[in-house]
């Protein structure tokens, strides 16, 4: 039965550890949002929404799982405290994809947030704290 999983690259190497993964027939996911257009080609530049993390589907007592770690980029498949790497719960999977167009980028009307908005966290350690936006790293 195959779950999804989640994987630590090395630094900036997200591109490298999904090249070399797709080659060992893996199925990976990493959604990208667009960083800045190219001035040479105006090509979007990919920047993951999660630096130096990914997800791989598999089966971990079928497919050959433990070359994951010697993959180049990969520093490791994360794991609970047993021998085994610990699954994500798929639906999290599924509202990425929703969230990404067929290029793997998240969709722009996803973030409307902008200065000043006030946003509510709806899980985590602040679970429905407000708070306002007063900074942003990317004009995207």
């Amino acid at each position: 039965m195959k779950k999804w999983y989640v994987i630590k690259t090395k630094s900036n190497q997200e591109m490298r550890a999904i090249k070399n993964l797709l080659r060992q027939h893996f199925n990976v996911f990493c959604p990208f949002i667009p960083n800045r257009l190219n001035s040479q080609n105006s090509s979007k530049i990919k920047k993951p929404l999660f630096p130096s993390y990914l997800f791989i589907e598999l089966d971990i007592f079928k497919d050959e799982w433990l070359k994951i770690n010697n993959t180049y980029g990969v520093s490791e498949i994360l794991k609970s405290s047993s021998f085994y790497p610990e699954s994500i719960p798929s639906e999290f999977i599924q509202s990425l994809k929703k969230l990404t167009d067929n290029f793997g980028y998240i969709k722009f009307d996803y973030f409307k947030i902008k200065l000043g908005d006030r946003v509510k966290f709806v899980e985590g350690p602040f679970v429905n704290k407000i708070c306002e936006v007063i900074k942003m790293s990317s004009k995207n």
